[in-house]
């Protein structure tokens, strides 16, 4: 009970753990997957300027988690069979970053749960499962400061007439039976719409973080990511990095005004299935709504004028 409690007062905490953006020195002058610009480290901590950013909650999760948790390359490496996956809540996030030390970029993130971590000798933390990216700098920088799992992606966004906005996403790991990661899938692994109600109300998120501070100095980490090591991989661009060492990373979003509205994760009839098989392009299974027991109709926040922070990374 104590663990849920902590997991709630993580996710209630979470637009309140960051001060706001710092100045940020760029490491590419064309950060697209098409620069030749070889890899250069932008160390943490990262404040990341948000152009608009979705946090949907995700409740009643099962521990057992699904295949298509974690991507191909991690599955069945350490960093997902480390430790064990409480869940009972956890989150999505689409974010679109408008400045980073890696310039603009995409970004899809999937937290099943708290996880146990052997050798952490703290409470359960947050885990990022499987996150997508749309450059190799970013991916490169993330992997290598963080441990964070990411993989390239094309992320597709629309507006619509309706006042709704939809995001469609196309990994680069659901290509290859050989797992080169060599381009994006034909059909996407996730596709969503965000719909705001007829009457919105703008909500003002609490941005003091004495509580967080407070919660910190007692031994609730309630705003880690916990990482273990990274296997390498085999990707386009040399980008998929591995790691040796387990990391706990302070995160969390700030500056924020949000809307309250739903998003639509129905995956039908273009989703990544194949055929009728219920498998997609690596065998995942695959979920009319994304999920398990997930429903088609979902609580969303989209954020405006947020700022996401990564810290720097306690290793051991």
């Amino acid at each position: 009970m104590r663990v849920i409690i902590v997991a709630l007062a993580s996710l209630a905490l979470w637009v309140s753990s960051t001060t706001a953006a710092d100045t940020m020195t760029r490491v590419c002058n064309n950060c697209t997957n098409e620069s030749t610009e070889p890899f250069v480290e932008a160390p943490p901590p990262w404040n990341l300027e948000a152009e608009v950013a979705y946090v949907i909650p995700m409740l009643g999760l099962s521990n057992d988690l699904p295949v298509k948790a974690y991507s191909p390359l991690e599955r069945n490496s350490t960093y997902a069979t480390s430790g064990s996956c409480l869940a009972g809540i956890g989150l999505m996030m689409i974010i679109r970053y408008k400045d980073s030390p890696v310039g603009p970029y995409d970004e899809f993130i999937i937290i099943p749960g708290l996880y146990s971590n052997p050798g952490d000798t703290g409470l359960r933390k947050f885990r990022i499962s499987r996150i997508y990216v749309s450059h190799k700098y970013t991916t490169w920088n993330g992997r290598r400061n963080w441990n964070i799992p990411k993989h390239i992606a094309r992320f597709d966004w629309s507006s619509h007439a309706d006042g709704t906005e939809s995001v469609k996403i196309y990994p680069h790991d659901t290509t290859s039976l050989l797992n080169e990661e060599a381009g994006p899938s034909e059909l996407p692994f996730f596709q969503g719409t965000f719909t705001l109600p007829p009457i919105v109300g703008l909500v003002r998120v609490p941005l003091s973080t004495a509580i967080t501070t407070y919660l910190d100095g007692i031994g609730l980490d309630v705003l880690k990511l916990s990482s273990p090591p990274l296997p390498q991989g085999n990707g386009k661009y040399g980008e998929l990095v591995g790691t040796s060492r387990n990391a706990n990373t302070q995160f969390g979003v700030s500056g924020a005004w949000a809307s309250v509205g739903s998003l639509d994760v129905y995956q039908g009839p273009q989703g990544d299935q194949i055929g009728s098989t219920g498998k997609n392009a690596v065998g995942d299974e695959y979920y009319p709504n994304f999920w398990p027991n997930m429903p088609r109709h979902n609580l969303a926040l989209r954020l405006h004028g947020s700022t996401v922070s990564f810290g720097a990374p306690d290793v051991y």
